[in-house]
């Protein structure tokens, strides 16, 4: 008889919580580790219902500590064998991976995620081995420097690159704390904005800044995701997704298109061109999410995530290629042979996150009647009331105060059904909402 599988999550969040159930009916032995304190990541109506069926949850006291994981995980394993590992949250993966190194238990390469995580070490790794790239300049410092000394450096890395850079921190997530800089003016209200901060979404400031800045070549072109899948020999796209950003400010991603509305063969171009950034980094096990701008000259890096597209990126993959991309994923980390991707193309699946453009609040949520005429489109629809009443204008990919998502024949009908939603979305909150 065939020993029942141990795999192990480590946190989850809310479409995680799809794969603890994918995980119970393939058949698994199903563990959730998990903290206290990220409770917030999967806090919904219906959550206890699906982690009542796990087999067991194991409390810790940050399962985003890397020393809090090693315990945990080596105690787990000696109670029972871990045969597969996998975490779909962002800040676990690279403490997870270390601890999962030194534990020999299958995980991505501690070393990759590391490479993909530092976006100064990702770049150098891509000039090494002949991947195309663009020019970077890594800018280090304490945290104690004045604006004085912040412009001086930060002129000069934007300089030797030339006008206009991207800056971004070497180590941070979800675009925090990256900005597009045109001119020396963009650069001042850059710092100022930097220095009046002592925590940026939640982050401290010296935290932010420990690891240094990156100075980049801005990239002109449209934006991209591939998801690929890497099991052993096996390189798997799972699906090339066209990204919508806010036209007055580029760093704010907007939502996905997915398939991207492109011919076959740039979609082959973008394929092979994320099989080489994988290669190279050295991303051995796993889905991974690559942000792409498809430039003049053809694909060029944005980011390398070491992890699944998050968000709502599992239902664009699963229902735009036919599949349940939990079992793929689960199968990966299994490190079993994977079943060939449908041939026939599935729905095209447009995503969408929003804020305001204005700075007006409002107290209640919507009534949302018109909900109703989308419902043969319309996938999931949410407003964080919270927000609604308390954020204003958007600065940053922190500040959505909802989401949603829409199926249709083709990429053209799924956009404008997306559109027409914001706008009545918009209408009946009396503000003006991105787009």
């Amino acid at each position: 008889m065939k020993k029942i599988e141990h795999v192990v999550f480590v946190e989850s969040n809310l479409k995680g919580l799809e794969a603890l159930s994918v995980a119970k009916q393939m058949g698994y032995h199903v563990s959730l580790l998990r903290s206290p304190k990220y409770r917030s990541l999967y806090s919904i109506e219906g959550a206890d219902s699906i982690l009542k069926n796990i087999d067991r949850i194991i409390e810790i006291p940050d399962s985003f500590a890397e020393q809090d994981l090693h315990q945990a995980l080596q105690k787990l394993n000696e109670e029972e064998k871990i045969d597969i590992l996998i975490s779909l949250v962002e800040y676990c993966i690279l403490p997870l991976s270390r601890a999962a190194s030194k534990l020999k238990i299958p995980y991505t390469s501690a070393e990759a995620v590391e490479n993909a995580s530092n976006k100064f070490k990702c770049r150098q790794i891509l000039k090494l081995s002949g991947v195309a790239s663009i020019k970077y300049k890594k800018v280090s410092i304490s945290g104690s420097e004045d604006a004085n000394d912040l412009r001086q450096s930060f002129l000069q890395g934007a300089l030797e690159i030339g006008l206009p850079v991207v800056i971004k921190p070497v180590r941070s997530a979800g675009s925090l704390f990256a900005a597009i800089i045109q001119n020396e003016s963009d650069l001042d209200d850059y710092i100022k904005s930097y220095q009046e901060q002592d925590e940026i979404c939640g982050v401290k400031k010296e935290d932010l800044a420990n690891g240094g800045f990156l100075i980049e070549e801005y990239m002109q072109g449209e934006m991209y995701s591939v998801d690929i899948g890497v099991n052993l020999a096996d390189r798997i796209i799972f699906g090339i997704g066209e990204r919508k950003r806010l036209r007055e400010n580029e760093v704010i991603e907007l939502g996905t298109c997915m398939p991207a509305n492109v011919s076959a063969e740039k979609y082959t171009i973008m394929g092979q061109y994320a099989i080489d950034v994988v290669n190279a980094l050295g991303l051995d096990l796993g889905i991974f999410h690559l942000e792409i701008i498809y430039t003049s000259e053809g694909p060029r890096l944005l980011e390398a995530n070491p992890r699944m597209f998050g968000g709502n990126g599992p239902i664009l993959i699963s229902k735009s290629a036919n599949i349940n991309i939990f079992e793929y994923l689960i199968k990966i980390h299994a490190q079993e042979i994977c079943p060939k991707l449908p041939a026939g193309p599935g729905k095209c699946v447009v995503s969408r996150v929003f804020g305001k453009m204005e700075e007006k609040m409002h107290p209640a949520l919507p009534l949302l009647a018109w909900k109703e005429k989308y419902r043969s489109s319309l996938i999931s629809f949410s407003i964080d009331q919270k927000k609604l009443a308390s954020t204003g204008k958007i600065k940053s990919n922190f500040d959505y105060i909802g989401a949603f998502q829409v199926q249709a024949d083709n990429a053209k009908q799924a956009t404008q059904i997306a559109d027409d939603i914001l706008q009545d979305l918009s209408t009946e909150l009396g503000i003006k909402l991105t787009t």
